[in-house]
């Protein structure tokens, strides 16, 4: 069983310290962090599915996996939090809805 949220984000453009290069959010192959506030625990995700690509700059809605045994409790619709490669920040969004469902967040980034 995998809970799931859909998230709107927006990645900072490039001159602000944004990816070089686009997030490929289908297929569950990047996992960010996100972070509720600043010293909070980062909280990993997979992304499984959106548009083919989001570029520096962009605004996309996407779904992701919560893919570890850790609390995710913080992250409820409406919540804002940032997007993190390691220790830098590369976006924020919030958390547009919250979901079960008994399926493995494998067998939804594959399918």
């Amino acid at each position: 069983m995998t809970d799931w949220l859909e998230v709107r984000l927006r990645l900072k453009p490039l001159e602000q310290g944004g990816r070089k290069t686009p997030v490929l959010p289908r297929g569950g192959y990047y996992k960010p962090h996100f972070r509720v506030s600043a010293g909070s625990e980062a909280l990993g995700v997979a992304f499984t599915d959106g548009p083919p690509e989001v570029v520096a700059g962009a605004e996309a809605t996407v779904t992701v996996a919560l893919i570890y045994d850790i609390d995710y409790s913080a992250l409820q619709p409406g919540t804002a939090f940032e997007v993190l490669e390691g220790l830098r920040v590369i976006g924020a969004g919030h958390v547009v809805r919250r979901w079960t469902d008994e399926r493995d967040w494998h067998s939804r980034a594959s399918a």
